[in-house]
């Protein structure tokens, strides 16, 4: 299991269900997985409009998104190492300023 936690714009593609109350103060979700791949996995059957948004057809980040692994920055180039109780966040990347 790991946690999951989104950016704002992010936590609004999830299903109606799962923006419980709880979850929306800090937008986190638990996600049975313990990879990269299972994490994929479970978005794509879970949480498919956040799939659809963030990820290509190969299981990497699009351009615009980022992904951290308690607080560390993960190349989008590759596949992040997690495993189960990590904390994993998918969030917009900015630019400018």
């Amino acid at each position: 299991m790991l946690k999951l936690t989104l950016s704002a714009s992010l936590f609004s593609l999830l299903p109606y269900t799962e923006q419980k109350t709880d979850a929306k103060i800090n937008r986190t979700v638990t996600v049975d997985a313990n990879s990269w791949e299972e994490l994929v996995h479970r978005m794509r059957i879970d949480y498919p409009q956040l799939a659809d948004h963030v990820l290509t057809p190969n299981g990497l980040i699009k351009t615009g998104f980022l992904v951290a692994v308690n607080d560390d920055v993960a190349p989008r180039s590759e596949r992040p190492d997690i495993s189960g109780g990590d904390g994993v966040m998918l969030f917009t990347q900015m630019a400018g300023g």
